[in-house]
This record gives structure tokens, C-alpha cells and sequence, in this order.
């Protein structure tokens, strides 16, 4: 019977230090995860408190270059040419990923806000057009825009919508060597679908999940050469989730892409998936 009681007692105490174990273990979880998370703050509201003191040094840089192509103080050489428009691109491309970060920062400190307003689908899809037209007629590419007679309207930031077709048309033309690029406007099940068709290199299906991460590049070197810095698409996709719609994908390697920007055909469907989530 002593014997009993004794593997009894062994049994109970060993429960305790296995409870007390697991306590410990999952409250140092939990520090961690307050760590983390406060880090992850730390971190967003930092850049998103960096707007003036990161914009201002290049915009000055993009503008002093600019009067130096404009030769508003006499002529530059060829060499000179060269340097100050290389300046001036690097200019663009370094404003234009401290925007992309700070946009992501604002969100992920749920510091964005969205201005939703009526907007008339056609001349936002026509201007959007236009800024790629140019690089699309370099690059030998057909543009075409087609939208369904019952998409007039649609309820968006304004701001934000031509953001993100300027993103999704960008990654498109660039990423196409021959054919087209296609704006598809339709509704859909209460929504308004923005596809961009191309007839490109297309996106293997286990790289796929990889595009909306952010500093994500896929494909094989050369493709990766023509990338920017794997900001824009998770941008985009985020933006989009804040209309309470989001950015779909299908692809095929070799046979082209299409990038789906959804977003609830009016006000009251995206404050109301908005209140869901």
C-alpha cells in the first residue's frame, strides 16, 4: 500500500512541475508576443512618422537636377548630361520606395484613411492608360480597355484606385514582351472587378503566393532585373482590403497573367465588410 501511495505522490508531483512548465513556457509566449508586437509599432509609427524628414532631402535632389536638365544656368556637356539624369531617375525611383514604405507603414499603424467618393469609371481607366502608353509603345504592346455597359460608377479613394491600376498596368506592360495589356472592368456578385489581362512570361504556381509579400522577387534572374523592390503588389493588396475588397491572381507560366482588383460596387456593401472584418 506504501508503495502505492508513494508512485500515487511521484505521479502528482511530476502533473505539478509539468503544469507549472507549461505556465512558465507560455508565459514567456506571451512576453514575447507583447515584444513583438510593440517592436512591430515601434517600427510603424517610426516610418510613418518620417515623411517630411525622408521626402524633403530627395525632392530637393529631383528638383535641383531637373533645373540643371532644364540648363536654366547655361549648357552641360555630354558627361554632365548623363550624370545629372542619372541622378535625376535614381532621384524618382528612391521617392517613389519611401513612399511605397510609408504607405505600408501607415496602414500596418492603422494611420490610413481613405477619402471614398463617387467616381465615373471610364476616365479614371482612360488616364491610367495614358501614363503606360508610352512605355507599352516602346515595348511594341497593344492597350486595350474594355468595360461593361453597366459599370458607370464606382465607390473608391480616388487617389488610391489610380495607385493601384497604375501598379497593376506598370507590372504588366513591363513584364510582357509581345501582344497586349488589357483593362477588363465588369461586376461581379455585388462587386466591380478591375482585371488587368497581359499576354506575358506569366508566374509559376509555387511562386505565386510569394508575389503580395513584401521585398518578394520571383522568376528567374533576368525577370528579376525588370522588378522593382517587391513593394507595390503588397501595397496594392492592402489597399485594396481597406475598400473591403482585396487583389485575386491567376497565371500561367508562359501563357500570361490576370490581376483582379475587387471592390464592393458601392458604399454601403465596403463600409459593411469593413465592420465584418
Amino acid at each position: 500500500m506504501s508503495a502505492e501511495l508513494a508512485t500515487t505522490e511521484a505521479l502528482r508531483q511530476s502533473e505539478e512541475r509539468l503544469e507549472q512548465l507549461v505556465k512558465e513556457r507560455t508565459q514567456e509566449l506571451e512576453a514575447a508576443k507583447l515584444i513583438a508586437e510593440a517592436a512591430n509599432r515601434t517600427k510603424s509609427e517610426f516610418l510613418a512618422n518620417m515623411n517630411h524628414e525622408l521626402r524633403t532631402p530627395l525632392t530637393a535632389i529631383i528638383g535641383f537636377s531637373s533645373v540643371l536638365l532644364e540648363k536654366l544656368f547655361g549648357p552641360l556637356n555630354d558627361k554632365q548630361e548623363q550624370y545629372v539624369k542619372g541622378i535625376h531617375k535614381c532621384g524618382y525611383q528612391q521617392l517613389n520606395l519611401i513612399n511605397d514604405l510609408l504607405d505600408l507603414a501607415k496602414i500596418e499603424a492603422g494611420r490610413e484613411e481613405l477619402d471614398i467618393v463617387t467616381l465615373s469609371v471610364e476616365p479614371i481607366c482612360q488616364d491610367c492608360l495614358a501614363v503606360i502608353r508610352e512605355q507599352a509603345i516602346i515595348r511594341g504592346l497593344e492597350l486595350l480597355l474594355e468595360i461593361a455597359p453597366d459599370v458607370t460608377i464606382c465607390n473608391a479613394d480616388e487617389r488610391r484606385l489610380r495607385q493601384i491600376l497604375l501598379n497593376l498596368l506598370s507590372n504588366a506592360v513591363k513584364f510582357t514582351e509581345y501582344g497586349f495589356v488589357k483593362l477588363k472592368v465588369e461586376k461581379k456578385s455585388g462587386f466591380i472587378n478591375f482585371a488587368v489581362i497581359d499576354t506575358g512570361i506569366g508566374i509559376a504556381p509555387e511562386d505565386q503566393p510569394k508575389l503580395f509579400h513584401t521585398f518578394q522577387q520571383v522568376g528567374s534572374d533576368r525577370d528579376r532585373q525588370r522588378q522593382g523592390t517587391g513593394l507595390g503588389l503588397a501595397l496594392s493588396r492592402n489597399l485594396a482590403r481597406l475598400h473591403g475588397g482585396d487583389i485575386t491572381l491567376q497565371s500561367e507560366l508562359g501563357k500570361g497573367s490576370n490581376f483582379t482588383l475587387v471592390i464592393p460596387s458601392s458604399v454601403c456593401d465596403s463600409l459593411q465588410i469593413l465592420v465584418d472584418e
